[in-house]
């Protein structure tokens, strides 16, 4: 991992800059942004994420937990993250396993 977040109300310009692993390394490996599980209301925007296993990677603490699925936006090129708070916008994927795993607890019934 190259960047971890660990508060909520975060925002991550990347300022058209490039995270990679490096040319070096041919199999994609590690997260390259990992949002610690507790925390909300973060964009990350702006650049580049490449060989990684993982671009962004947000997992709950909770479980039994679950995919949030996003809403894209592509005109704007958003991905947005209701539940988990987490909204990426202008992010460019490359050579990623996934681009990102964003995971939410599992809704208990009563």
């Amino acid at each position: 991992m190259l960047i971890l977040i660990w508060a909520s109300d975060v925002v991550l310009d990347l300022q058209g800059h490039t995270l990679g692993r490096g040319r070096l390394l041919k199999n994609p490996g590690g997260n390259g942004i990992e949002i610690v599980d507790k925390y909300t209301n973060i964009r990350i925007l702006n650049g580049t994420l490449q060989d990684f296993h993982t671009g962004v990677f947000h997992d709950s603490a909770k479980y039994p937990a679950v995919e949030e699925v996003p809403t894209y936006d592509a005109q704007l090129n958003t991905y947005r993250f209701p539940k988990s708070g987490v909204v990426l916008e202008n992010i460019t994927f490359k050579n990623n396993k996934e681009n990102f795993r964003i995971r939410i607890p599992r809704e208990q019934k009563p």
